[in-house]
Order: structure tokens, then C-alpha cells, then sequence
């Protein structure tokens, strides 16, 4: 495959990578569903020292998801240190080999993300040493605002072209090339063009991306500290609402490209005000129903789309009563719909004994459209890495060996990798220079490019 200026590239177009590793750390073979190998100031891992760790972790492929939302430093705001950190303030970087104590690891931000230092260590203070929580919030719902305060975020679009270039400029082998699945992350959810950015990114990083995300439409605090926020998406209809979302993953559909979406099924303000309110109601999850409305809407019929995190749980927001009851309704009513089971702080929710058991038979029955991910962030070491599978081994003990293959293998090969062939024919047969310039680049064209314009040419070129 060619990039439109004659550069020739190797495409990701292969399948998934026929080895085991035994025993790596003792670990079975598994697959990565959602990883990121860069922080909230875009520093982390090259793809190279990806794949030593993989080797020693046991992980056959992964995703490629650069944080978006980058951190905005402000005065005396030093959050979100990167791995080499470690080595300025007396540590040895771990990605050589070396380990670390767990307070260095803490300290560099991989745990904080975007919470100051200062305010999180003297929330554990208070806390005899655990880390901040929701309880914490609910004690003192003045804690958000003065978080949201000393920092700010804002979307990143260039991490999409510098995870293309280093991708390009990796040097690596087809069989090394094939374990790696970079995604798009870098969109503006609330804009109206998402599909038309979509296709301009791939029309000039062919061969790169096989999917899109993480993307984040709710999240906790991040939302809070978003800069700009009029032009967010979100599930209340407020403004374009899920609009722009919505062409974007229609797009994706059309293109053959999956979406792993992050959106808190709840609302962190929501649950801190149930807590202020001894005889609070029952109430529906905040953004359950417009996720819903979402998910099922006919026009994203063919697109694959894995909701990240247990079905939007996360360190804050908790799961409900009927967190499993609404997760089994809409996997049996929306056919394109997965879920992945990443992040450390979702596998202490579903590690919880009160839940446990309800978990393991919810896995055990839903296993084709579930699949693993660590939501590891800039790893600064393999035990780092691997530490939400670890979490989760009691877990998938007790899955029947299929179901357990399905979540940590099968379901990734189905939807992320055995998208791979889709996205490259499109690419080849449809974004050609002639549909760039007659679509992309003239000024002229229909704004915003439907998915059903696409659909179109894309069913003319392949029938030639």
C-alpha cells in the first residue's frame, strides 16, 4: 500500500499472530483490548518497547489508544509525570528491567492521572493510606471544584498522526507489525464532521488504524476539566447532543472500523447527591437511556462498538443494583454492542464478593461479546501492565475454558483484529486520490459528508 504522496507503507493487514508465549509471567496468552501507551502530557511507550513487554507479559496483540485529552499544565501543577520521572528523582526506569516501589509508581501520576499530587497525598493522609474514592467526594463534594481548578484539559487531535509516524518509523517486522492495532483517538465528538476528520485521517495514514478509541463521551471529572466544553458530546441532549457521535460511528460502520467508547453509565455529581440524602430514591443511571437510544439506533446497525470499563464503571462511579440486569438487556437487543472488562478499578468492582458470583455467571453467558483490556496507562513496567489481569485471575478461574478463551482472545480476533482486512480494502478501493479531492479537500462538497454518500461509493468501487 501506498500513502497518497507515493511513500510505500506496511499496512496492518495481517490476522492474529499464531504463538504462545508459556508461561510468561505466568500468564496464558492473551489479548489487550484497550491500552494506552502514552499519559495525559503524551509521554510513555514506543511500539518497540511495547512488544519487549508483551513478550514477557504474554500479550499476543493489542490496541494502541493515545490519551486525547491532554493535560494542560498550570502553575504549580505537576500531575501526570511520565516514566523517566523515576530516574530525576532517584528511581530506575522499569522498562529496562528494572522495578520500582509502589509509592514511586504512585507518585508519578500513572495512578493520579489528573489529580494534583498534593491533593491526592493529603487525601490518602486523611484516608490512613487509600487511595482517593468516591467516599471521598461524598464526604466533600468541594473537592471536585477545587481539582477542576488546578488543572484543565483539551483535546489533542495530533496524537493521530504522531502515533502514525511512529508506527512508520518503528522499523518492524510483518509478524511484529501484525501484534499491534493502533487506534484513532484524537476526535471531536460534538462536531458535525467527525466522519469527514475520520476519512481525512485515514486517507492520509493508510495502512495504520485499524479502529477508533478510546473515545469519551462522560468521564467522571474529565468532563469537568474539559476545556471548551459547549462543544461536547454527551447523552442529555443538550446542543448537537449525541449527534456528532453518532455520524462518527455511523462512518466507522460504513469503513468497517470498531469504536471502543467510554461513557459512565452514572454521573458522578448524581451519586455524590444520592449520598447527601439518607432516603434517596431509586433512580435509572444518569446516561443509561441515552447510551441506549445510542446503541440501538438502526444507522450504527454495522458498527461494532465495545463499551469500555464493565459498561461504564470506573475509580468513582459505582455500579447500581441493576448494573447487570441493564448490561443483559442491551447485549440481547444490540447485536453490535461488546463490552470490555478493562481497568483496575473495574475489576475491584467486580471482584466485590457482594458481586462476584452475579459477574462470573453474567461472563460465563455473555462471553462472545465481552473481551479483556488492561487500561494500562504509559506502563512504566510489565508487573505494571499485567496488574489488571492478575486482579482478574480468580475470576477467570472459575469460567468454563471456552468462555475464558472467548473474553481473552476470541472476542478481540472477531471485532478489533477481524476488522483489520475491512478497513485496509476500504482504504484501497475507496479512498482514492479522486474521492479526497472530490469529497475531502473541495470546498464544495457536502458538508457534512453523510455515511450514506460513502456507502454509496464504496459499493461502486468494489462492484468494479
Amino acid at each position: 500500500m501506498t500513502l497518497p504522496d507515493g511513500t510505500a507503507v506496511k499496512g496492518n493487514h495481517f490476522g492474529p499472530p499464531q504463538f504462545v508465549m508459556p508461561n510468561a509471567m505466568g500468564n496464558e496468552p492473551h489479548t489487550d483490548s484497550h491500552m494506552h501507551p502514552t499519559n495525559y502530557v503524551q509521554q510513555g511507550l514506543m511500539p518497540r518497547q511495547m512488544l519487549t513487554m508483551m513478550d514477557e507479559i504474554g500479550i499476543r496483540s493489542t490496541t494502541m489508544m493515545k490519551i486525547p485529552t491532554s493535560l494542560q499544565i498550570l502553575e504549580d501543577n505537576r500531575q501526570a509525570i511520565n516514566p523517566s520521572a523515576f530516574v530525576r528523582e532517584g528511581g530506575t526506569s522499569a522498562v529496562g528491567g528494572h522495578d520500582h516501589g509502589s509509592d514511586a509508581l504512585h507518585d508519578c501520576g500513572l495512578e493520579s492521572y489528573y489529580v494534583p499530587k498534593d491533593i491526592q497525598a493529603r487525601e490518602m493522609a486523611r484516608n490512613g493510606g487509600k487511595p482517593l474514592s468516591i467516599d471521598d467526594f461524598k464526604r466533600n463534594p468541594g473537592l471536585i471544584d477545587e481539582i477542576v481548578q488546578r488543572g484543565e484539559l483539551y483535546l489533542d487531535t495530533a496524537v493521530n498522526s504522531h502515533l502514525a509516524s511512529e508506527i512508520a518509523k518503528a522499523g518492524l517486522t510483518d509478524a511484529e507489525r501484525s501484534r499491534l492495532d493502533p487506534m484513532i483517538t484524537g476526535m471531536n465528538l460534538g462536531d458535525l464532521r467527525g466522519g469527514t476528520k475520520l476519512l481525512t485521517e485515514l486517507y492520509h495514514n493508510k495502512g495504520t488504524f485499524t479502529g477508533i478509541g478510546e473515545i469519551t463521551v462522560h468521564k467522571e471529572l474529565v468532563e469537568d476539566m474539559y476545556a471548551g466544553q459547549r462543544g461536547q458530546s454527551n447523552t442529555q441532549n443538550r446542543g448537537n447532543g449525541l449527534k456528532g457521535l453518532t455520524n462518527l460511528l455511523e462512518m466507522a460502520g460504513v469503513v468497517g472500523m470498531p469504536v471502543v467508547l467510554h461513557c459512565d453509565i452514572d454521573n458522578l455529581h448524581a451519586q455524590i447527591a444520592d449520598a447527601q440524602h439518607e432516603h434517596a430514591p431509586d433512580r435509572a443511571p444518569a446516561n443509561f437511556e441515552g447510551l441506549r437510544q445510542l446503541f440501538s439506533d438502526p444507522r450504527l446497525k454495522d458498527t461494532n462498538i465495545i463499551w469500555a470499563h464493565g459498561g461504564g464503571l470506573g475509580r468513582f462511579v459505582q455500579q447500581g443494583k441493576q448494573h447487570l440486569d441493564l448490561l443483559t438487556d442491551l447485549l440481547a437487543k444490540c447485536p453490535n454492542v461488546f463490552i470490555d472488562i478493562s481497568w483496575s478499578e473495574v475489576a475491584k468492582q467486580i471482584n466485590n464478593p457482594e458481586m462476584k458470583a452475579a459477574w462470573v455467571e453474567f461472563l460465563e453467558k455473555n462471553s462472545t461479546r465481552i473481551c479483556f483490556g488492561s487500561d494500562t496507562l504509559a506502563p512504566a513496567s510489565t508487573e505494571k501492565w499485567n496488574e489488571t489481569k492478575k486482579m482478574y485471575t480468580e475470576v477467570l478461574g472459575q469460567l468454563s475454558p471456552q468462555a475464558r478463551e472467548n473474553i481473552l482472545n476470541h472476542t478481540y480476533e472477531n471485532v478489533i483484529s477481524g476488522s483489520r482486512a475491512k478497513v485496509r480494502d476500504f482504504e484501497e478501493k475507496v479512498l482514492t486520490p479522486a474521492f479526497y479531492e472530490k469529497h475531502l479537500i473541495n470546498p464544495n462538497a457536502e458538508q457534512p459528508l453523510s455515511a450514506a454518500t460513502v456507502r454509496a461509493e464504496a459499493e461502486a468501487a468494489r462492484a468494479e
